[in-house]
């Protein structure tokens, strides 16, 4: 997986369902694989943003869900934001 590409579309893609998949690669990046200190703190801080200053909603409360379980905030039983359809086509593995 290409981190700095993840990155760069979430912070600059205009589409919604770009940041959003740019969002779950990274979430997965950081609970499956093993992250360097410098790439799970730059990802912990765009997580923080864009659960912020996302302009979609959809795309603010994953990434709030996200950052939530990465830090163990919340659990797997917990109920998960709004998945639109067409985004859920676009996933691989089950969130």
């Amino acid at each position: 997986m290409d981190i700095e590409q993840r990155i760069h579309d979430l912070q600059t893609n205009l589409a919604a369902v770009e940041r959003f998949l740019a969002l779950y690669d990274l979430y997965r990046y950081m609970t499956d694989d093993r992250p360097t200190v410098a790439e799970a703190s730059t990802i912990d801080i765009l997580m923080q943003q864009a659960a912020e200053t996302d302009r979609d909603l959809n795309v603010r409360a994953w990434a709030r869900y996200f950052h939530e379980r990465v830090w163990g905030e919340r659990g797997l039983e917990d109920p998960k934001p709004h998945l639109p359809k067409i985004w859920q086509l676009l996933i691989v593995e089950e969130l």
